[in-house]
């Protein structure tokens, strides 16, 4: 186990033990997007770092109302029917630590139909099939992760049609 995983998970065991610590956290909420052809919505933040669509859930806002108005802020779309996908602790050096909470929700469209109107945050988005999101360089552990369990959700309903 690599030092910051265990660190991580260290972490992880002490806030568990502390429910009024969890609660506190500030919470971010993300989606992978996939369309109907099985291709994944990828952002780029303005500081050049890969980004999902979503963002920070205000506080006493639900969390389902934040992300969909953040995807409505980001990119100009409206989404529903989310599906866990995973979550974990940002730890962050001279930041509050944030509890990131990454959904799936699909498109009616194919990539190529659904109009994005990306945010002044974002410099680039598009709609990427695996070998293209392969070729996408720094992208967040924890992102990376959720995007490739959403390819693999995809290709097997994809195999058993």
């Amino acid at each position: 186990m690599t030092t910051w995983i265990k660190e991580a998970f260290m972490y992880w065991q002490q806030k568990s033990q502390k429910k009024d610590v969890l609660q506190s956290l500030r919470v971010s909420a993300k989606v992978v997007l996939v369309s109907k052809d099985g291709k994944v919505l990828m952002m780029r933040k303005a500081n050049g770092i890969p980004d999902l669509p979503g963002g920070k859930v205000d506080k006493n806002e639900d969390l389902f109302d934040g992300l969909k108005r953040e995807i409505k802020e980001e990119i100009g779309l409206k989404a529903k029917k989310f599906k866990f996908i995973t979550s974990w602790i940002k730890i962050k050096n001279g930041a509050r630590d944030r509890l990131v909470i990454v959904f799936e929700a699909r498109t009616k469209a194919k990539a190529k139909a659904v109009d994005i109107k990306l945010s002044k945050e974002h410099v680039w988005a598009e709609f990427v099939d695996r070998g293209g999101f392969e070729k996408i360089e720094n992208i967040p552990y924890g992102y990376a992760n959720a995007v490739e369990l959403c390819f693999s959700r995809y290709e097997k309903r994809k195999a058993k049609l």
